[in-house]
């Protein structure tokens, strides 16, 4: 049994990654949400694909090992330490959740927000009302997994619907306040048509119904993003999408929007911030090293 005081209040994490790029990503994100959720965080020495395998890198967690997995593909990229508590930013139901005492490889979550202190600050000016505007700005690169998806989005909703399509880049902080007029935003997701892109998290967490393909995603506390419940579910080709978008402009489904809205942000704020995290950090590290020694 795992003691309910279970806390973490030292993190040495490594200061440079090989790729490079991807410490103001990942690593970066994993900082921040220490800091923000209470635990001091030493910067130190080196990790990345040659030392501990593709898409991973290696922390110590109140002087224990663990091995950070930012890969977004639904298996486990080898590791040259398998013998330690994996975490993993896009943990899926392919992986299966193993009996208490079992677990080696841990749900953490996909990127959400860089900077909490912005988020905090936020949530008083983002305030969801299902409106009327159908946004689904998404970035599309040529050569991407996502390109075909994207630009077929883009191409459909403003044809059904018009001036009430939204589809302009903002500065981040207006691409959230626009929450405020949305009656959805539509997301094609990146890497996988299934999985939960940064965009969409953070509509979560502002509490806006959110349009995409079924999630196949695994968050900490073991729980999943429920269809029609915590977000609205379109086809994988979003052959649907219209008609989707149609009924959720009729008044009578306003308010089954907003609801929608709310489990989403619940969701969220039960496994996805700071406190959160840290926590679920210390339970899965106190429940592997039992068992594991």
């Amino acid at each position: 049994m795992v003691p309910p005081q279970a806390v973490i209040r030292k993190a040495v994490v490594p200061a440079t990654i090989e790729p490079a790029r991807y410490w103001n990503t990942y690593v970066a994100y994993f900082v921040n949400v220490l800091r923000a959720g209470g635990v001091e965080v030493e910067l130190k020495g080196h990790s990345g694909d040659e030392l501990c395998g593709r898409g991973l890198f290696r922390v110590e967690l109140d002087g224990r090992p663990a091995v950070m997995d930012y890969s977004d593909h639904k298996d486990c990229a080898p590791c040259t330490e398998p013998g330690l508590p994996r975490f993993k930013f896009s943990y899926s139901t392919a992986l299966r959740r193993p009996s208490e005492g079992e677990a080696t490889v841990f749900p953490f979550t996909p990127i959400s927000f860089m900077d909490w202190d912005q988020y905090e600050r936020m949530k008083a000016e983002v305030h969801y009302g299902a409106g009327d505007r159908i946004l689904y700005m998404q970035t599309a690169h040529k050569g991407t997994d996502n390109y075909d998806r994207r630009r077929l989005v883009q191409r459909i909703i403003p044809e059904a619907f018009g001036d009430r399509a939204d589809n302009r880049m903002l500065p981040l902080e207006d691409y959230w306040r626009a929450i405020n007029t949305a009656l959805v935003r539509v997301f094609a997701p990146g890497t996988r048509n299934d999985m939960l892109d940064r965009g969409q998290a953070q509509h979560f967490a502002f509490g806006c119904c959110t349009i995409s393909p079924v999630l196949d995603v695994v968050l900490p506390y073991w729980m999943m993003p429920k269809a029609h419940v915590d977000y609205v579910r379109c086809a994988s080709d979003y052959s649907n999408l219209v008609r989707l978008i149609d009924l959720c402009s009729e008044p009578r489904n306003r308010s089954g929007l907003q609801a929608v809205g709310r489990n989403a942000q619940a969701l969220f704020e039960h496994t996805s911030t700071p406190p959160r995290l840290v926590r679920w950090l210390a339970l899965c590290m106190e429940q592997y090293y039992a068992h594991h020694g």
